[in-house]
């Protein structure tokens, strides 16, 4: 009986190991208890993790832009610095649709972004300068919440 030592050997020097019989002291998934399920589950977890490798890196923008629409000031919110959307440097190109606040006493209400609120029936349009070229990560954060004129039913 081979010791499980004895496959670690290099095969020239098994087979100068090896006694008179002919057995073979390669490996082989035959004779060998050396592959049990524990063993296996091991050698599948080590694959495993050298195909998928490191994770990719978390995705952090190259610009970073935070509109309080429908808000004259900027403000600090919970989430940092969100820059209002009149009188500032962000674009708005229809200016005939309303800013307001919720007609609802809704508690989140006070928060920045969900104090204000840019409302309308038409289309309008922001245009945002940026200083990389690249993908972009868009957020939109909505407040489900009644507005002068407009009713959140649908």
């Amino acid at each position: 009986r081979a010791s499980p030592l004895d496959f670690f050997i290099s095969p020239p020097l098994a087979k100068n190991k090896m006694s008179s019989s002919s057995s073979s002291k390669y490996l082989s998934l035959t004779n060998s208890s050396l592959f049990t399920p524990l063993h296996l589950s091991f050698l599948f977890l080590h694959l495993t993790i050298l195909v998928t490798g490191d994770l990719p890196p978390p995705y952090v923008p190259l610009d970073s832009i935070a509109l309080d629409c429908g808000s004259s000031a900027n403000s600090v919110g919970n989430v940092g610095q969100w820059t209002a959307d009149i009188n500032s440097r962000v674009a708005l190109l229809d200016q005939n649709n309303l800013s307001t606040h919720p007609t609802e006493n809704v508690a989140s209400t006070s928060f920045v972004p969900y104090y204000t609120a840019r409302v309308t029936l038409s289309q309008f349009t922001y245009t945002f300068r940026v200083n990389k070229t690249g993908p972009k990560f868009v957020r939109l954060h909505f407040n489900p919440a009644s507005y002068t004129g407009f009713c959140k039913q649908l």
